[in-house]
């Protein structure tokens, strides 16, 4: 047997005719059937609040304020979350191999050059 239907709204999918429906087990979650596309159960406060106020009479929420609410929901949890550097910075390797003339690989460079000098020196004292 098929859930009554408590209301309709218009599918995000399609834009036809959705129904608005309440699961009988578990949460009581409303979701919504769209005989083009098919069920919508997502459980979002967002969504289920919109839902509930398309079958209370209310207008549903205007799009404007469900993405600016999701958009505060989201920056909250993901406080930790990674973030791109920008391209400007120089990364935590470059900065610790610059000498302080801010010139980077001086140790490698002086080291070579010593190297160089040294066998340019025991090869001409050879002869």
């Amino acid at each position: 047997m098929a859930n009554e239907s408590l209301g309709l709204i218009s599918c995000s999918g399609c834009n036809g005719d959705a129904h608005i429906k309440r699961k009988k087990t578990g949460k009581k979650l409303l979701y919504l059937h769209c005989k083009n596309c098919g069920l919508d159960q997502r459980s979002g406060k967002l969504l289920q609040e919109r839902w509930q106020q398309a079958i209370d009479g209310g207008a549903a929420l205007p799009p404007e304020r469900e993405k600016s609410s999701l958009i505060n929901e989201k920056s909250n949890n993901n406080l930790n979350e990674w973030e791109p550097e920008d391209g400007n910075s120089n990364s935590d390797n470059e900065k610790s191999n610059k000498d302080d003339s801010g010139r980077s690989g001086g140790g490698f460079k002086a080291l070579a050059g010593l190297g160089i000098a040294a066998a340019v020196i025991l090869g001409f004292g050879a002869r």
